[in-house]
C-alpha cells in the first residue's frame, strides 16, 4: 500500500453552503453521477489532507499523465549508484546529512500518486478496512501475507522465508502501465539514517542483494528473459515514515519496467493486487 493519510480537522465539508451553491462543485462529487451528488462529506473522505484534497478534485481529464518508467527512475533515484563500495556509501550520506555541494540530490518519492478516481477508491477501500478488521495492518498481516505473528525468526535478513514476502502493490501508482509495482513485506525492521530517513548503508547493501539474487539472472551469458530482469529496469525505495501508510510492517517497494509474466509469478506466487477485485464489484453494483 502506498502513501499514508494524514489526518486533518473533519471541517472539509464547505462551511458557506446555501441554494445557490453548486454542490457538484464539491471536491468529494467530481467524476461522480449526478444521481450520487451528496451536500456532506461522504465518512470515507473526511479528514483529508490538502494533497488529497487535490488530487480528489481533478476532473478525469485534468489528471497528469502516468508516470513513464524514466520519470519513475528519477523520483525513485538512490543516493548513489548501487555498485559502489559501502565506504562510497557512507561519503555520500554524510554530504546529505551536511547539504554539502555536490551530492547527487535526495529521491522525491512523495510525488508518486494516484489519480483522482483511484485515489477515492483506494481511501474508500482503507475505510473499508478499518470498519471490517479494526486496522489496515490486521488486514494485510491475515489476509494478504497470511502471517500468524509479526516476530522475525532471528536468521539472517532475507535468508528464511517465512520472514518476508512479495506481493503486489494492492493500489499501485499512477504509472506506466509497463511498470510492475511489488512490496517486499518483512517481518524485521530496516534501519534508516536518523537525521535523512534514508536506509542505511547495511539496509540498502541487504536489500540491493535482495533484490539480485530475486529478480535478476546470474548467468554469465546475460538475463534469462523468461525468468530474470535486467538490473537496469528494476528500481526499488523505502518511504519515508511520513509517507507510509502501515507503519507496523517493514516494507520496500520495488518496481520492475516490461517484467515477464513467468517471473512475477514466481517471485508472487500468482499473486494479484486487491483491486483489481474491488474495482470489478465496484463497477458490478
Amino acid at each position: 500500500m502506498p502513501h499514508s493519510v494524514h489526518p486533518t480537522p473533519r471541517s472539509n465539508t464547505p462551511q458557506d453552503q446555501n441554494q445557490n451553491t453548486d454542490i457538484g462543485e464539491y471536491y468529494w462529487n467530481i467524476n461522480q453521477p449526478r444521481s450520487q451528488w451528496t451536500a456532506e462529506c461522504p465518512e470515507f473522505l473526511l479528514g483529508q489532507n490538502a494533497k488529497n484534497i487535490g488530487i480528489l478534485s481533478r476532473r478525469k481529464d485534468e489528471n497528469r499523465p502516468r508516470i513513464t518508467w524514466e520519470e519513475a527512475r528519477e523520483l525513485a533515484r538512490k543516493l548513489c549508484p548501487p555498485l559502489c563500495s559501502m565506504e562510497y556509501q557512507r561519503i555520500y550520506l554524510e554530504r546529505v546529512k551536511t547539504n554539502e555541494k555536490g551530492h547527487i540530490g535526495t529521491r522525491r518519492i512523495h510525488h508518486f500518486e494516484r489519480d483522482s478516481l483511484s485515489l477515492r477508491a483506494y481511501l474508500e477501500y482503507i475505510h473499508h478496512l478499518k470498519k471490517t478488521y479494526g486496522s489496515v495492518l490486521a488486514f494485510i498481516q491475515q489476509e494478504r501475507l497470511h502471517w500468524e505473528d509479526i516476530v522475525p525468526s532471528g536468521d539472517a535478513h532475507f535468508s528464511n522465508a517465512a520472514d518476508f514476502k512479495v506481493l503486489y502493490n494492492d493500489w499501485p501508482y499512477h504509472i506506466d502501465p509497463d511498470i510492475t509495482h511489488l512490496i517486499v513485506w518483512t517481518k524485521w525492521q530496516m534501519d534508516d539514517e536518523p537525521d535523512t530517513e534514508e536506509p542505511t548503508v547495511e539496509t540498502r547493501t541487504e536489500v540491493e542483494e535482495f533484490i539480485r539474487r530475486t529478480f535478476c539472472s546470474n548467468e554469465p551469458e546475460g538475463v534469462n528473459t523468461d525468468s530474470a530482469m535486467d538490473r537496469e529496469r528494476i528500481i526499488w525505495f523505502k518511504n519515508w515514515k511520513s509517507l507510509k501508510s502501515v507503519h507496523a510492517l517493514e516494507h520496500v517497494h520495488v518496481m520492475l519496467y516490461q517484467a515477464p509474466k513467468r517471473l512475477l509469478d514466481r517471485v508472487t506466487a500468482g499473486d494479484r493486487p486487491v483491486s483489481e477485485s474491488w474495482t470489478a464489484a465496484a463497477a458490478s453494483q
